[in-house]
């Protein structure tokens, strides 16, 4: 009720619409004109130009501005962060009786294409979902997780692990061919001249010039390089880690590298 009074239902996107969240993860919404029967009726829609782009920036500024007014008024939820100033202004509310945190957005076309995306990857390839839970897990639990901390999100690892699929060969492919074939192929790569592709498969040569920098190809926006927020320095730090695991894994051959990340990793 609190959003059809200012004109808007919302919709929900990324991980969770795409079967890959974890427990107690934030979920993305987007607002979308009352009435909208579905996100892919809304989709098709669109002209080209406007599922190729976010919406103008001052517009969704002006909308989130408007909803964090109105929900300041009401007891449900609560506006606990905003972030007006990014190519995707959001706004960060808390629903206070199921303390869940929606991360809001507006007519967020290029999200929900990338969501569907995803979620159509997951039907193909089941596996892929426990795949990036495990992964997005273990960066959880080595505080290397979070577009908003400089670290891959949820959207740039399932991505990566798109590629791994691709780089393994056909399906049925098991959560632990995925986990390890992911840890190979960071650290396998050649950071100055490699980039994970999700649409080819594996790894190709990049056309950014950034250094010793983890490069993931975005699927949708294909010059969008998911890994560009981690720089040098991050990339260092994850790829140390993704090395010890690798080391891991040629000594422990037999075992889980599964039960390894979700336990002990």
């Amino acid at each position: 009720g609190v959003l059809e009074s200012v004109g808007f239902t919302c919709v929900e996107y990324g991980a969770a619409a795409a079967g890959l969240a974890l427990p107690n993860s934030d979920v993305d919404v987007t607002l979308l004109s009352n009435g909208t029967p579905s996100t892919q009726a809304w989709l098709s829609n669109l002209s080209e130009a406007e599922k190729e782009t976010y919406p103008p920036r001052e517009i969704a500024q002006a909308h989130l501005l408007t909803l964090h007014r109105t929900l300041n008024e009401t007891q449900q939820f609560t506006v606990v962060a905003t972030g007006l100033g990014g190519r995707v202004p959001v706004v960060t509310i808390v629903h206070n009786p199921t303390s869940i945190v929606m991360d809001v957005t507006f007519k967020n076309a290029l999200g929900c294409r990338k969501s569907i995306w995803l979620a159509q990857k997951v039907e193909a390839e089941p596996q892929l979902a426990d795949a990036v839970r495990v992964v997005k897990h273990w960066t959880r639990r080595h505080n290397m997780c979070g577009q908003s901390k400089g670290w891959l999100g949820g959207y740039a690892i399932a991505v990566a692990m798109v590629g791994v699929a691709g780089a393994l060969g056909e399906p049925p492919l098991d959560c632990e061919t995925l986990c390890r074939g992911f840890v190979s192929m960071l650290c396998s790569m050649d950071l100055e001249k490699h980039c994970i592709s999700p649409r080819l498969g594996g790894i190709f040569p990049k056309t950014s010039q950034r250094g010793k920098c983890l490069s993931i190809e975005d699927p949708i926006e294909t010059e969008w390089d998911l890994g560009a927020i981690l720089g040098p320095g991050r990339t260092e730090v994850l790829l140390k880690k993704m090395s010890e695991i690798d080391a891991w894994c040629v000594r422990n051959g037999e075992l889980s590298l599964v039960d390894e990340l979700i336990v002990s990793g």
